[in-house]
Formats: structure tokens, sequence, C-alpha cells
């Protein structure tokens, strides 16, 4: 009875992070996606490093968080999303939120439950596990923070960002 439970939790999940994906590549302009490096960053093997790349361009080098997670790729445009939070089952180990890593060095976090104050603050500590750099730093790559708008449409299809990043929404 537990499985079918878990399989739909699961498929919820990865919805909300394909849907993410889909939007935030939908909004770039075609030249934008034809200057991300295709498959660069997702060593699929026990690599010993990852590069990620901050917005502004600079490179930051953080251990291999990568290959013992799910992944999926994306053939139109050569992207790879891992699954941090997931098990191979493709199910949340913590229900409150979803982790993905996209091999265009972004990150994709998904709050699944109410108060969002506490989702967030979750996802947050969990972020900085597998990527272990200052708050400045994590603050200068790209993340996506997102709300399903079955947990609240107020805040549905906006990013609310990381708390302690400059314009992060609070969060109730």
């Amino acid at each position: 009875m537990r499985s079918p439970i878990i399989f739909g939790v699961g498929g919820a999940v990865m919805l909300v992070l394909v849907v993410s994906a889909w939007q935030f590549y939908s909004a770039r302009s075609p030249e934008q996606v034809e200057d991300i490096p295709k498959l660069a960053s997702v060593p699929r093997d026990s690599g010993t490093s990852v590069l990620l790349r901050t917005r502004d361009g600079k490179n930051v080098t953080v251990p291999d968080f990568t290959y013992t997670h799910p992944s999926v790729t994306y053939e139109e445009t050569g992207l790879i999303y891992v699954f941090l939070t997931q098990t191979d089952d493709l199910v949340e180990k913590d229900p409150r939120y979803g982790i993905a890593y996209g091999s265009d060095s972004t990150f994709i976090i998904a709050l699944l439950t109410s108060p969002l104050s506490e989702s967030r603050k979750a996802a947050e500590a969990a972020f900085k596990d597998f990527v272990p750099l200052p708050d400045s730093v994590l603050c200068a790559l790209t993340v996506t923070v997102q709300v399903a708008d079955t947990i609240d449409s107020q805040y549905a299809g906006k990013n609310v960002g990381l708390s302690f990043c400059p314009g992060a929404l609070p969060l109730p």
C-alpha cells in the first residue's frame, strides 16, 4: 500500500524539477543556450571534483557530489540533471524539498511542504552539505528556489532565492 504513495510523491517531485528546468531554459534566448558547454561538468563515475561556474563566469571546484545520484539527460539540450536528494527509485529522501544539479552549473531547489521557511532552511542545509562553499560564493551560483503551486500559489513560479542571499523573498 505504501509503494503507490511513494512512487506518486517521487513522480510529483520529478515533475516539479522537470517543469522548473523547462521554465528556466524556455526563458533563455538561443544565444544563451548555445553558450552553455555541453556535459562539461558532470562526471558520471567517481571523480574527485566538480567544476562549478558562477553567474559572473568564475570557476570554483568542490568535491564531486554527483556520481552516486540518479540522473536524466535531456536530449534537446544535451544537459544532464542529477537528482541529489532522491533515491535510485526517484523517491525524495526528505519530503520537504528536492534538489537537482544541471550540467550547466545550475541548481534547482523545489520546496515541497509548508511552512516554506522551514522547508527552505532544511533544503539550504542539505545544499551546503553538497556544495561546501561560503555563503557569498553560493549566492554567486545559479540557484533557483521554487515552490510547487500545489503548496502555495502566492510563491509558485517565483524564484524565492536562498534565504542568506540578497534578493531572497521572506517566506512564511
